[in-house]
């Protein structure tokens, strides 16, 4: 019963942490910086959940975190979902095959996955909204290079409070092991 306890504490805290950045990302950055395109604060717990944690696990935190962040966008949850399974499918195959933990990792898959995310959305709109999603090619770089440049920050701090509750090992990366 402890351990479910903790289980649960962790997915309360980590959905509040998600809330906060979608606040930080949708809200407070416009009144800090105004029109400067803001980092993809959630997209980052995103990553480091599709990278550290079990598959069902980090299926469950990713489906929640997009989520979270529907309700600070006007984006559908549809092409919000399929966006960002297209992601979670592409951060599987990759764990699964090159992984090594560290900043510089998570800071190059997640610059990778938000560029997927992205393309995938232009497409996903292309195909099948009416109103189509603008391009804004140099937004979306902005974009990514300020969200991978954040990730390599925080990385260690997300990695320092999931293992504050030290629920689980990871368990399942079957990369290849160098050295």
């Amino acid at each position: 019963m402890k351990k479910n306890k903790k289980l649960i504490f962790h997915g309360l805290c980590f959905l509040l942490l998600t809330f906060v950045l979608c606040s930080l990302q949708s809200v407070i950055w416009f009144q800090l910086f105004g029109n400067f395109t803001a980092p993809f604060f959630s997209f980052i717990l995103f990553v480091y959940f599709g990278l550290d944690k079990d598959s069902w696990k980090s299926l469950i935190y990713c489906y929640s975190i997009v989520y979270f962040y529907s309700l600070f966008t006007f984006t559908s949850l549809g092409m919000l979902y399929f966006s960002s399974m297209i992601t979670f499918i592409f951060l599987f195959i990759v764990k699964n095959r090159v992984y090594w933990p560290g900043s510089a990792y998570f800071t190059i898959m997640t610059a990778s996955s938000l560029f997927l995310f992205h393309l995938t959305y232009i497409l996903t709109s292309l195909t099948f909204e009416t109103r189509l999603t603008p391009l804004l090619i140099g937004n979306r770089l902005v974009q990514i290079i300020l969200t991978a440049g954040v990730s390599y920050f925080l990385y260690n701090i997300i990695k320092k409070i999931d293992n504050t509750f030290n629920v689980e090992t990871m368990g399942e990366i079957h990369g290849e092991n160098h050295g």
